[in-house]
């Protein structure tokens, strides 16, 4: 099966590489008619200078994979070009020439448009930008079910590079999405769903990919073709459109993207301009000199690696002649200038436009290395040049689904695993997908809760396993596809270890926004965060049900229903509190957390759920 799926590839790459396009009517590099008939590795060695390895490397030479002297001689500088090569059009970098690598090389290099018959001659091809695009394939909204939330699926290559994900994988989860009735949406759609509500089937995602890496694009191609789907493309415009007009060798050219925008199933948005590079960050100004491209991944005394969005440059004072670090000012117009630079690239070049930003290195603050107000900044300078940013969650921390918001500006993404299976795949979103009230449930697996603090296990007995590390206070977890759910009563069955306190949760919009009931010892407390401010707004004493020290079984409850929350035990409520300035969350999730002050030692078990609607 792998063996033919790979074939059904190749061929699909041909295919795409050979029936070239009216609107590329150029590339940046010329080259001759290229068919080498014999298979070459490491260690072949020419006689002759028309000799096969001598058109090799001039090949290689021409499509910018190959810098050396050329030789002859295939020795490790020229495999190493030829696994380049390979991975950027979507094979094996074995990094040797074998018959599929001989047909590819032919079919580039002799095609009419992209070849030069004459040896002596050396063409100068330009870019048109596009105007008339195709338009892209949409579903339909149908009659439902419909979508309550969009996950949105991220992918960095689909070569034998380490980190990305193999071919036949990316294959086997697209098929696996498609044969359990996923289908993509559009940009444009998710705009309209996010902003407006629009409707969707229940089933439906983003598919995006980053950096638009050549190795993306050949592989993936046919596969998009095979299920009808479509996909979106972060591009660093400084990498596939640098300024100085070279031809990048593993980043997609302008050709490329135009090629893939013509194709109908690819949209092209913002992965910046020049943002997605390590730079010298200044620690401090002893010895400093303005700040540039990293290139030696080294941390000093006054410097260190990092990014250019989240840390402040160093630069020449005019009025002093001295270096000191950007002003607020300077650092805004700085990467204002690079993402309105990449947007306007895009826009202008391409022919659709460009609503989209995805975060260099997923670092829009937290990673900063000089400038912690950079976060506060990058959300004020964003949202005034594209409607959403795409950042990365992990499955299984929070809850990834994207739900619609008019003034939602962020969006979740997601990276499936190259170990996953298709049915993992499918599992992961199928999970996350909104349950629905009354909900009951005895039996409880892993898989339906998420859980980023502490040990959450599944026991034997189907029970819930809630454990403090030895660094850790305690343990949450939180009900995946309970988001939506707005006014309930939320009861759970806990066996409680020695000292361990219960918290049920309530309305967990994100880890700033959320309620709780809290039993500890003979007390409960209705509490929770509003915008961040951690706040108890009311407490009592359990005096006529004691909870006594040791193991024993609680019947606890959390009580939501429009501004008003309470809390009880055994049924019977204990505390309650109305919002008369409407501050709580109006909806969220459902979770359960232990806590207790000496580290490792929290432990709780959690053996039924019943949630009713109110």
């Amino acid at each position: 099966m792998k063996s033919s799926l790979k074939i059904v590839i190749f061929s699909g790459i041909l295919a795409l590489i050979a029936v070239v396009p009216s609107f590329l009517q150029a590339q940046t590099t010329a080259m001759v008619c290229t068919d080498i008939v014999d298979n070459l590795k490491l260690g072949w060695h020419d006689t002759s200078p028309t000799g096969p390895a001598y058109q090799l490397q001039n090949f290689l030479r021409a499509a910018g994979f190959f810098s050396a002297q050329t030789t002859g001689k295939f020795g490790p500088l020229t495999r190493r070009a030829v696994i380049r090569f390979q991975i950027a059009h979507g094979l094996p970098g074995v990094g040797r020439l074998g018959p599929r690598t001989r047909a590819l090389i032919k079919s580039l290099s002799c095609s009419q448009t992209n070849a030069v018959q004459n040896n002596n001659t050396q063409t100068a091809l330009a870019f048109t930008p596009l105007t008339n695009v195709p338009p892209l394939p949409t579903i339909p909204a149908g009659n439902g079910p419909y979508a309550d939330g969009i996950p949105v699926l991220l992918y960095h290559g689909e070569g034998n590079l380490e980190g990305t994900t193999p071919i036949d994988v990316f294959t086997a989860q697209m098929q696996a999405l498609h044969d359990a009735g996923w289908q993509t949406i559009t940009m444009e759609q998710f705009h309209d769903f996010m902003k407006n509500g629009a409707k969707l089937p229940a089933k439906s995602f983003l598919l995006t990919f980053d950096d638009g890496r050549k190795d993306t694009f050949f592989p993936v191609d046919p596969v998009l073709k095979q299920f009808n789907y479509t996909a979106v493309m972060f591009v660093i415009t400084g990498f596939s459109m640098p300024d100085n007009g070279s031809d990048p060798h593993f980043y997609a050219n302008k050709n490329e993207l135009a090629q893939m925008v013509m194709d109908g199933h690819w949209e092209l948005e913002s992965h910046s301009k020049e943002a997605h590079r390590w730079y010298t960050i200044a620690t401090n100004l002893d010895g400093a000199t303005t700040t540039a491209i990293d290139t030696t991944g080294l941390t000093t005394a006054t410097s260190t690696p990092g990014h250019f969005l989240s840390n402040k440059f160093v630069v020449i004072d005019p009025a002093t002649g001295q270096p000191r670090f950007e002003t607020d000012a300077e650092y805004t117009a700085r990467v204002t200038n690079d993402l309105t630079a990449a947007k306007n690239t895009l826009e202008s070049n391409f022919g659709r436009p460009v609503t989209a930003f995805a975060f260099p290195f997923n670092d829009f603050g937290p990673d900063t290395v000089n400038f912690p107000g950079s976060a506060q900044l990058l959300a004020q300078i964003v949202p005034g040049i594209y409607d959403f940013a795409f950042y990365q969650v992990t499955p299984g921390d929070q809850d990834f689904l994207n739900y619609s918001n008019p003034n939602q500006f962020m969006i979740k993404r997601v990276e499936p695993q190259p170990t996953w299976s298709g049915a993992d795949l499918v599992n992961t979103l199928s999970v996350s997908l909104p349950k629905a009230l009354p909900y009951q449930n005895n039996s409880l697996s892993v898989s339906d809760w998420l859980g980023d603090w502490g040990s959450v296990t599944q026991t034997k007995d189907n029970t819930l396993l809630l454990q403090a590390t030895a660094s850790t206070t305690g343990a949450e977890a939180l009900l995946n596809g309970s988001k939506g759910w707005t006014d309930y009563t939320f009861s759970a069955d806990v066996i409680d270890q020695p000292f361990s306190d219960v918290t049920l949760i309530a309305r967990y919009q994100d880890s700033n926004n959320y309620l709780t009931c809290s039993f500890s010892g003979q007390y409960v407390a209705l509490g929770g965060k509003i915008n961040g401010v951690q706040k108890t707004f009311a407490s009592t004493s359990l005096k006529d049900v004691p909870l006594q020290a040791g193991e024993k079984d609680l019947n606890v409850g959390i009580t939501v229903k429009g501004n008003t929350a309470s809390c009880s035990e055994i049924g019977t409520d204990n505390v309650s509190y109305t919002f008369a300035d409407n501050s709580e969350p109006a909806f969220g999730q459902i979770g359960i957390s232990t806590w207790n002050a000496t580290p490792g030692q929290a432990e709780i078990e959690l053996r039924n759920v019943s949630v009713q609607p109110q």
